[in-house]
């Protein structure tokens, strides 16, 4: 890829070509126009569509919460009243319970969080194709630790179906469940199709609807330059670090994304550019008309530093697109736009987490008083508790 970029000019030529490039690209309005009015890259447009999104999705999420709270004493096993059952099954009674109530506390903090991860994405993938770069974003949400967490507490609630001993007739008992569990299915499914944020970024008529030629070109240039997001993040950790080291002073976009680039390019040359395409072998799916064809990040299997890559290294670092578009480095004035809309969603994310807190602490007293393991006289049920007593709201 790099040498083919190589070949097309002599060294001083792509110099020259990338730079005049690279300048007219400041002008974002040429190729991320979705209306005549609104840019895709607007810091404001990707606050306001992400966080509309996550008012929708908080609304249809929600019907769950409402339905433990006004169904749990007719839906609820009662774990305490199986004075016969082993201490395991009274154990995994409680657990399972448990995990049913606060469930639908759970999801809309972790959508939140992925809705946070998706506006960055999408910012940083919008200032890479203007600065000539195609970056590969991760697309599956099961290589990430926590969607797991939340499948087990999924899988632990959806458990407590077992311990069951509910009265009402199983037509309504059915009913009832279903009531909780379609939300549940639709934050789901709603991860899993958002998780990457392809669907989600400028389609390609609106890419060319304003300066066809324009975006051709630049389309053309990033096409050189394609790397999948472990290849970027170790490039970013490479110039951060040199910049560290010389003690380097604030660039603007075009300069900061330059170097990024240099240290991208190198990077590939370091890991040995793509490899060869790697098929499954399945051939017989050929007979139903479907040909493989293997991803482009698939073509690249090592980096030149699996430790930047690792998890352990994110949590002691923090995410690093937040530390790029955050970078004390890149100081300009689209920079600083952007930052400001997106500490306001940072705001937002503080405000949920405060308020699921809250919740879950009231959630799970209410749960304790009802399966008889905290005392309904105790001072943090009567504080907490959304019921005191059986039935007094």
């Amino acid at each position: 890829m790099v040498q083919s970029e190589r070949s097309d000019c002599d060294a001083d030529a792509c110099v020259d070509e990338k730079t005049a490039l690279l300048q007219k690209t400041e002008d974002e309005h040429r190729v991320l126009q979705l209306s005549p009015f609104v840019n895709a890259n607007s810091g404001w447009y990707i606050f306001l569509s992400n966080a509309f999104l996550c008012i929708f999705n908080l609304i249809a999420i929600s019907g769950a919460f409402f339905f433990v709270m006004a169904s749990y004493e007719s839906i609820m096993p009662k774990c305490y009243a199986h004075k016969e059952a082993s201490a395991v099954s009274t154990f995994f009674c409680n657990y399972t319970t448990f995990c049913f109530w606060t469930y639908p506390l759970i999801c809309p903090m972790v959508m939140i969080i992925v809705i946070f991860k998706n506006l960055l994405q999408t910012r940083l993938y919008y200032e890479f194709l203007l600065s000539e770069m195609l970056v590969d974003f991760e697309s599956d949400a099961l290589s990430n630790p926590g969607v797991w967490v939340l499948l087990i507490w999924g899988i632990s609630a959806f458990g407590m179906l077992f311990f069951l001993d509910s009265t009402l007739p199983t037509d309504q008992l059915v009913f009832s469940l279903l009531a909780y569990w379609a939300p549940i299915v639709t934050f789901l499914i709603f991860l899993f199709s958002r998780w990457s944020i392809e669907t989600s970024l400028i389609p390609v008529p609106s890419l060319l609807s304003t300066d066809p030629e324009h975006a051709g070109r630049i389309l053309h240039h990033a096409s050189r330059c394609i790397l999948p997001e472990s290849h970027m993040q170790v490039a970013f950790q490479n110039t951060i670090e040199r910049l560290d080291k010389e003690k380097a002073t604030p660039r603007d976009k075009l300069n900061f994304f330059r170097e990024l680039k240099e240290a991208c390019i190198k990077e590939l040359e370091e890991c040995g550019g793509p490899g060869k395409p790697v098929y499954s072998g399945m051939s017989c799916l050929g007979s139903f008309g479907l040909v493989e064809r293997p991803q482009y990040k698939s073509r690249f299997d090592k980096v030149s530093r699996p430790e930047v890559v690792s998890n352990g290294f994110a949590l002691r670092h923090g995410y690093w697109i937040y530390n790029l578009l955050f970078s004390s480095y890149l100081v300009d004035a689209r920079s600083a736009s952007f930052r400001s809309w997106a500490r306001s969603f940072l705001a937002f994310i503080f405000l949920s987490a405060m308020i699921f807190a809250w919740m879950m602490a009231r959630t799970s007293a209410t749960y304790m008083v009802f399966e008889h393991l905290l005392s309904a006289d105790h001072t943090w049920a009567r504080r907490l508790c959304f019921k005191e007593g059986e039935h007094t709201i």
